[in-house]
């Protein structure tokens, strides 16, 4: 079973997918299609076979299925050394990134009618032949890769191979991709042609200039190869997703159509026209400040930038795109006006090590991948953490503001945050294994989260200062000695949370478990109490207070405020309580005794 949590800009949700082994390959069912999918590999002890032969059905607890799909990352480069990969007449979509990297021939059979987003990214193969079925090609479906020729089936409605190398929609107003291997050091793109999408010449290292059609108005990231040397964008381009290579030297001779409203060049840069965008530099000085008016830096801008430069960021700019700075070796200086950095934003940087995001909303997945980043400060606007997004850097410090509301997977792994992290926020979810750094000592949340991911933490002491029992998947609390709970609570969190036999669940209830904490704001009295009893400490003008016996059911529930501090006991038999009091801040429990 794989217990998992997926990350997308728009959301995080976490996943419970059960799969199945059969024959060395791991498969997921697909319900809505009445079929399985192949899956990349569950079990790292489980090694794929090098001549694979994927079935055209298995049979999963005595019901058979078809074999309809390739699923995400299936096949992908360190999956396995393949010699060989056979795919059944039942398969009808190749998933994105599932043949990634690798270096074996595989015949797509007639039944694919779709190949998504990077299925064959980077890898080397001598033909590429398209079904006569397929329908639907993702503009990046190929990005990167070393394929001696396209071959599209003569039946097929929706492709078409043109002058002998790329490989075009149907009406030829759409470029998806350019041989790697064709040798070629000029290419004259067909003037039906509107769109070149993200990649489509990426993978060629021949290519010296490429001449685009007068009609061309919208160019992908990243479409030219990094040994592109000329380009002119002519008056009709209106839309560039982002870097139109990577790296651009000054030797690169970029020129734009006088009568193009759309985008200009200014001190080496490449801008939209109303300076909104930076696109692409074309070489970096020793410091580049970024002209004032910029607010976005577009995806891939800097992207494998070799010079040890500093860039400075304008006050303003509040968006840096996907792969922006990704593998470069440049020290950036961060407005306090930026709001979001997107995938891959950072990765691999190698001269960061501070930087201060006081308005940063969200961080996106992978986005200081394997960086040298050592601290994060004022991250008090912070609220989403996409998955993977400091794996393996050199994080040691980082404070979480009040607005944190999501972690994605993997997010802090392998980082150096230790000692203890508090959480005030009420987060709706937690990734997997996103806590898992060798120095963390304590991990308390003053609200419980709503969602909390299988080995999504590991420390020696976790603690909640609320009742409510999250929901979690596998064994969240990875190597913790004590799980605290509040008061009379222990009992119903270790039933609902699964644990190792070495985890033990004890009731936070008092300053000698917690000295200090947060908690220790509530002040009821008088305590022994009969019959009223005030809640001091409050300051907010709505609160929830809960009264539990020792067992840990609730036994009265109130809406009290600093206003109206008093709740009622008058009904409750003499005895010993919890009181819990809930605010949109904080949450606070208090032994009580009733007379």
């Amino acid at each position: 079973m794989l217990l998992c949590s997926l990350v997308s800009k728009a959301q995080l949700q976490y996943c419970n997918i059960e799969t199945y082994q059969i024959d060395r390959l791991f498969y997921r069912i697909l319900p809505s299609r009445n079929g399985v999918e192949v899956v990349a590999n569950q079990d790292l002890c489980v090694q794929y076979p090098s001549v694979v032969e994927v079935p055209d059905s298995v049979t999963i607890d005595g019901q058979t299925y078809a074999v309809v799909r390739i699923g995400e990352g299936a096949f992908e480069s360190g999956c396995g050394t393949f010699t060989s990969i056979s795919l059944p007449e039942t398969i009808r979509e190749i998933g994105s990134t599932a043949f990634a990297g690798i270096s074996t021939e595989v015949t797509l059979p007639r039944s694919v009618r779709r190949i998504e987003w990077a299925a064959f990214a980077a890898c080397v193969m001598d033909t590429m032949r398209i079904p006569p079925e397929v329908e639907y090609i993702a503009e990046d479906a190929f990005t990167g890769d070393r394929i001696g020729r396209y071959v599209v089936d003569p039946a097929n409605r929706y492709y078409v191979v043109v002058d002998s190398g790329a490989l075009c929609s149907k009406d030829t107003t759409l470029l998806l991709a350019y041989p790697g291997r064709i040798a070629d050091t000029a290419y004259t793109v067909p003037s039906t042609v509107l769109r070149i999408a993200g990649s489509a010449f990426y993978g060629n290292r021949s290519l010296r200039q490429v001449n685009l059609p007068e009609g061309l108005c919208s160019i992908g990231t990243l479409a030219f190869g990094a040994r592109l040397k000329r380009l002119h964008i002519p008056a009709a381009v209106s839309h560039i997703d982002g870097a139109l290579r990577d790296s651009a030297s000054a030797r690169f001779q970029l020129t734009i159509d006088p009568a193009n409203c759309h985008y200009r060049l200014q001190d080496n840069m490449l801008l939209s026209h109303d300076g909104d965008t930076l696109i692409q530099t074309l070489g970096i000085p020793s410091v580049l400040r970024v002209p004032s008016g910029v607010k976005v830096i577009a995806e891939c801008a800097f992207n494998k930038v070799a010079e040890r430069s500093t860039v400075i960021l304008p006050e303003g700019l509040t968006d840096i795109e996907d792969m922006a700075f990704n593998n470069s070796a440049l020290k950036v200086e961060l407005p306090t006006t930026l709001r979001t950095i997107g995938d891959y934003a950072f990765a691999n940087t190698t001269q960061m090590e501070t930087i201060s995001i006081p308005s940063v909303r969200t961080i996106g997945s992978y986005a200081f991948l394997y960086s040298t980043l050592k601290t994060v400060g004022n991250a008090t606007s912070l609220r989403k953490v996409g998955g993977h997004a400091f794996d393996a850097s050199s994080l040691r410090n980082m404070h979480f503001g009040d607005s944190i509301e999501m972690i994605g997977e993997w997010a802090f792994s392998g980082t150096r945050l230790s000692g203890d992290i508090t959480f005030h926020s009420h987060l709706k979810g937690i990734g997997m294994s996103a806590l898992v750094t060798s120095g963390l000592d304590r991990v308390t949340f003053l609200q419980t989260p709503d969602t909390i991911g299988h080995h999504s933490a590991r420390c020696r002491i976790v603690r909640f200062a609320s009742p409510e029992v999250p929901s979690s998947y596998g064994e969240p609390f990875w190597k913790s000695d004590t799980v605290y709970a509040p008061c009379g609570s222990s009992n119903e969190f270790s039933r609902a949370i699964n644990h190792s036999a070495n985890t033990v669940f004890a009731d936070w209830c008092d300053e000698a478990i917690a000295p200090g904490e947060a908690h220790s704001w509530l002040k009821p009295y008088p305590n022994p109490c009969r019959g009223i009893l005030t809640l001091g400490g409050l300051i907010d003008s709505q609160a929830t207070a809960i009264v539990r016996d020792l067992t840990g059911r609730e036994v009265l529930r109130r809406q009290v405020s600093a206003a109206q501090p008093a709740l009622d006991l008058g009904a409750l038999p003499a005895g010993q309580y919890f009181v819990t009091v809930a605010t949109p801040q904080a949450t606070a429990t208090r032994k009580l005794v009733i007379k």
